[in-house]
């Protein structure tokens, strides 16, 4: 089966891995919400870690009884035997790329010797967050993984076996540091941190973003630039990905109705609420409503 219409896609399937730990590597890009129904229902890996890096944009996931919303810059794993899958079978707009990891049952990994490998299997069983912000190798280790599969060379074997282990270790780095920090916005610099925390404070109010500029002492042409920059996203579109975070919870409670969520984050009515919120996340506001609630119900 092709990709939908727009969708960009590489996935490499473990025949053509070139390590023998890889089970399969990808990389895609959603420009719009796509309802995925090859890739998304629920399914399960029997033995391998799913390793997932979203570089733009932001996704909703399920694992088990446990719905996540991923945002740009962070990391997100699934372990083996977990059923998952995409909320309501759909991807949201967003860049990601993905590795599905088999640690060997008895012997080592590529490279490594028997101990190094137990060691490292034994911190990914001990991850304590699966979703947690990426250390700055990620992005490199997985864009080296696809090409070296896209365009297959004499050293790209020794190449990925490298970059599948320095990913593995990025990993428990990234999960170390996330839990000695624990904070958002850590590695922006104080101005951008400043701005994500007024941004947040304000979610409910109808402001101009020269205004937040200015309030943390930038012109509006250096604040759009770094904060694109530092946070993947343009203000405007982090605006509204914590909006549309913030109405995700806010329709968990069936005492609210759509319109007062949609008055509670800033909007001037709940069509305009309803249409941005099924732009971004590929259904209606009711639609996940009616799937939370019965989620929430059956667990």
């Amino acid at each position: 089966m092709g990709s939908p219409p727009g969708v960009l896609r590489l996935k490499i399937d473990k025949a053509f891995c070139l390590s023998p730990c890889l089970c399969q590597v990808g990389w895609a890009v959603f420009p719009e919400p796509v309802h995925d129904v090859e890739n998304l229902p629920a399914h399960v890996h029997e033995r391998a870690y799913e390793i997932c890096y979203i570089a733009h944009g932001t996704v909703d996931w399920w694992v088990g009884e446990s719905l996540f919303e991923v945002g740009p810059g962070c990391v997100f794993i699934t372990f083996p035997g977990e059923k998952h899958g995409g909320l309501h079978d759909i991807m949201n707009p967003c860049e990601l790329f993905w590795v599905q990891v088999e640690f060997p049952a008895e012997g080592n990994l590529p490279g490594l010797s028997r101990d190094e490998t137990a060691s490292l299997a034994d911190r990914f069983v001990r991850i304590e967050h699966r979703c947690f912000p990426a250390t700055a190798q990620t992005p490199v280790l997985f864009k080296r993984l696809i090409d070296e599969h896209r365009e297959v060379s004499e050293h790209s074997a020794i190449l990925v076996r490298t970059a599948m282990i320095d990913l593995l270790v990025a990993v428990v780095r990234g999960q170390d540091l996330y839990r000695r920090r624990n904070t958002v916005g850590v590695q922006c610099s104080k101005p951008i941190r400043q701005a994500l925390e007024l941004i947040d404070r304000r979610l409910e109010e109808c402001f101009r973003m020269d205004e937040i500029a200015e309030a943390v002492g930038l012109s509006t042409t250096s604040f759009y630039r770094r904060f694109s920059q530092e946070v993947h996203v343009t203000p405007g579109e982090y605006l509204t990905q914590q909006r549309m975070h913030r109405a995700k919870a806010l329709l968990r409670d069936p005492a609210l109705s759509v319109t007062a969520i949609a008055h509670a984050l800033g909007y001037s009515s709940s069509q305009y609420f309803a249409t941005t919120f099924r732009r971004v996340t590929g259904v209606t506001p009711r639609m996940y409503r009616t799937t939370a609630l019965r989620e929430a119900f059956e667990s």
